[in-house]
């Protein structure tokens, strides 16, 4: 089977790499710190570590960690991960997040246009090229 991708490395990385650097670019942004701040104020204020992320407290070296890569469910743990959660509602964490990530997302497409539509065109040609093979 031939797809005729133009560029099979760039397609299969190029989201992938800009995903990444829009991530970091996201938690730099000065209101999206200010929003974990608040996140993190709350959740020492419920009587838990302070973290510089929600991401931070799920990587804590301090939960066990089964086979499967959950943590072990302690009683401290769950308590840990409801507070989390309360304070993502109060003070809409996540909501913060995606916000920025769209503003950031579109900005990038639009000033990569050419770029992320030469992925699209390469990922169509494959999905084409499977259409073909599958008789359809």
């Amino acid at each position: 089977m031939r797809a005729d991708v133009k560029d099979e490395q760039h397609m299969n990385g190029y989201v992938m790499e800009r995903r990444a650097a829009l991530d970091e670019a996201v938690a730099k942004n000065p209101r999206m710190r200010r929003a974990l701040d608040t996140w993190a104020d709350c959740v020492v204020e419920k009587g838990f570590k302070r973290y510089a992320s929600p991401e931070a407290a799920f990587r804590d070296k301090a939960w066990g960690r089964g086979g499967d890569g959950r943590t072990t469910r302690t009683r401290r743990e769950r308590d840990t991960a409801v507070a989390d959660i309360e304070c993502k509602r109060e003070h809409n964490t996540a909501g913060v997040w995606w916000a920025i990530a769209a503003e950031k997302q579109r900005r990038d497409i639009s000033r990569r246009q050419a770029s992320y539509d030469a992925v699209r065109a390469d990922l169509d040609r494959v999905r084409a090229a499977v259409r073909r093979a599958l008789g359809e």
